[in-house]
């Protein structure tokens, strides 16, 4: 991508039938911001963000020497009927089987709009297993409740039976442990800085027919809040943390040529 990206991680734990189904769901933007704050489409070959079967790959490079580490730290919680997987020679015969099967990253094509993806990560965030919408009864110990099979029909909804305790067993395993986040910021979009930067690249894009396209006009000069008569000139654009986004000589290298200083 040549820069920064930035996007959301959202977890999410189960499926339809609030079975155990852990998957993470990631929204990235189209481009990157580099280190001289220049913002660079991605460049779309296809309908897809990266090539979908190399992602795959990487994907799980990555996780299996995510394994290995841990393991190595010790840091991963084995259930009781793997608890052989603690040795190295039995963990190592695991990992060969998980290499040798394909993975399949899952991938979609860009949203429409803003708003769209509002409304898909709005399904995720702060819903817990089930909603409530879902639950068609509560009668003699039975919870009774809807899904979609998706082996059948992405469109067929079916119903669901289960005494209280299953319901519940089912519903707690989709509680998550202290410490655990369900939606993680990464890059241009972590907590501290997301709004900063999100501003500085709204500033360097503009959206004509729907089509991006850099911009070169900037705001300088900002009335004086004391004297009301008199212009700031910016010369540092930093986060609320104090790390410094661009100073107004990198955007003059940038072709920010309308900076002209008022020495009245």
């Amino acid at each position: 991508m040549g820069g920064e990206i930035g996007f959301y991680g959202v977890l999410h734990s189960g499926g339809q039938t609030i079975w155990r189904h852990p998957h993470i769901h990631f929204l990235v933007p189209g481009g990157a911001i580099t280190s001289d704050y220049r913002w660079v489409t991605a460049p779309y070959r296809s309908k897809f963000l990266f090539p979908v079967h190399a992602l795959s790959k990487v994907f799980k490079g990555k996780f299996i020497q995510g394994l290995k580490e841990a393991h190595a730290k010790g840091s991963i919680s084995f259930p009781p009927d793997m608890e052989n997987h603690r040795n190295q020679d039995e963990f190592e015969h695991w990992i060969d089987r998980l290499v040798s099967r394909d993975w399949v990253v899952y991938c979609k094509p860009p949203f429409g709009d803003a708003e769209e993806v509002v409304r898909y990560i709005g399904r995720y965030t702060h819903r817990v297993a089930i909603s409530n919408s879902r639950i068609l009864d509560v009668k003699d110990g039975m919870v009774s409740f809807k899904y979609k099979d998706y082996k059948a029909n992405r469109k067929t909804w079916k119903v669901m039976h289960l005494n209280g305790q299953e319901f519940i067993r089912r519903f707690l395993w989709h509680v998550l442990p202290t410490g655990f986040h369900k939606i993680r910021h990464f890059g241009f979009l972590a907590n501290g800085r997301r709004k900063s930067m999100i501003s500085l690249i709204k500033s360097l894009l503009y959206v004509t027919n729907g089509k991006e396209e850099q911009s070169k006009t900037v705001d300088w000069h900002a009335a004086c809040p004391a004297c009301e008569t008199g212009s700031m000139i910016p010369q540092l654009i930093v986060t609320r943390f104090g790390r410094i986004i661009t100073t107004v000589a990198a955007l003059m290298k940038m072709g920010y040529s309308n900076y002209v200083p008022d020495t009245s």
